[in-house]
């Protein structure tokens, strides 16, 4: 096994106009972890670290871990297009992990965190993505934090390996903005989708953005989504885990409050097979007044009952639309009812 590439830096480590720190495996030895440690730590314009394995390779890809000289980092922060941190595998091992150890976490304007396989044997499996934050991790403007099983149209067997799994503890909050995600993907017959953990103090927000699990192949299962913070609020917003013929993930809430506008939506579902089960273990579920668009009123038309079950839209919640009674107790359902409503418990 190759020696790991530990890169310490005092202050600011700062990689600008598309610069690359790479580690690549393409025998059988495992490739080197990458580990680098500095105050703070950014990746502008183009610029990532990455660790991959090649398609004659056999070995596992390395890992790459960000974190302080001593204990966390203070800000990572990846700005751009093209800009972040990779591992993948294209031969028969598995992918290398991702860890960032940090105060804050920012990401945004297309950065990305991406740990993804096009391998062609069940053992090449994606890798983990892991973020240990004690004040907030954000991603605006198109940024991304992926776990992916991606076939390769120019090259037969490929993406037959699960996607690995990602978590997210955010410390105080963790907010997804402007077109931002938190997802995994598989995209052969076989391959199961990968997990999302997350977990925040104060809240879990998402504007214009989107949490899930999503398995396009035939056969396989979708990955199971749990968020547990203080608030979820959700605007304009999906959070869905989904399949083709396999289950559908489940999705778990754990949080006293849960808001949402009527224009987000959670889905666990499956279009062939059994669908996955939503489950919000919350005080109080309710829409947000002021987001509701003007033509939606108190006196509008009940909700249309729900095509499918493990699926509900936020506007077919509790309506909480002039003044909330004092402390409700409402949870959802292990089965959403059939008219797409939640069960009051």
């Amino acid at each position: 096994m190759a020696d790991p590439i530990d890169i310490q830096v005092g202050g600011l480590l700062r990689l600008t106009g598309k610069s690359e720190i790479e580690t690549t495996a393409i025998g059988r030895a495992p490739a080197a972890d990458l580990i680098v440690k500095a105050t703070d730590i950014q990746l502008l314009g183009g610029s990532k670290f990455s660790v991959d394995t090649t398609s004659s390779s056999s070995g596992a890809g390395g890992g790459v871990i960000i974190q302080g000289n001593v204990g966390l980092s203070n800000l990572v922060t990846i700005d751009g297009l093209e800009s972040g941190i990779f591992t993948s595998t294209q031969g028969t091992g598995p992918a290398g992990n991702i860890a960032v150890k940090a105060t804050s976490v920012t990401i945004q304007n297309g950065g990305k965190i991406s740990a993804d396989t096009t391998g062609t044997s069940s053992t090449a499996t994606g890798g983990a993505i892991i973020i240990n934050a004690t004040d907030h991790v954000t991603l605006t403007s198109g940024a991304s934090i992926t776990a992916s099983s991606v076939v390769d149209p120019e090259v037969p067997g490929t993406g037959i390996a699960d996607a690995g799994n990602v978590f997210v503890n955010a410390g105080q909050q963790l907010d997804l903005t402007t077109d931002s995600s938190i997802t995994t993907t598989t995209e052969s017959a076989q391959a199961n989708g990968g997990n999302i953990d997350i977990r925040a103090v104060d809240h879990v927000r998402l504007v214009n953005s989107e949490i899930s699990t999503s398995v396009i192949g035939a056969e396989g299962s979708g990955g199971n989504i749990f968020i547990d913070p203080n608030l979820v609020l959700l605007q304009d917003s999906t959070v869905t885990a989904r399949a083709v013929t396999g289950s559908g993930g489940n999705i778990t809430f754990v949080t006293p409050l849960f808001l949402a506008d009527p224009d987000s939506i959670v889905s666990a579902s499956s279009e062939f097979g059994p669908d996955g089960k939503v489950t919000a273990r919350s005080n109080l579920i309710a829409t947000i007044p002021q987001l509701e668009s003007k033509s939606d009123s108190a006196t509008s038309a009940p909700p249309k009952p729900l095509r499918r079950t493990g699926r509900w839209r936020a506007k077919h919640l509790y309506p909480c639309r002039t003044r909330c009674p004092p402390h409700p107790t409402w949870r959802m359902a292990q089965q959403p009812s059939r008219n797409g409503t939640l069960d009051r418990r």
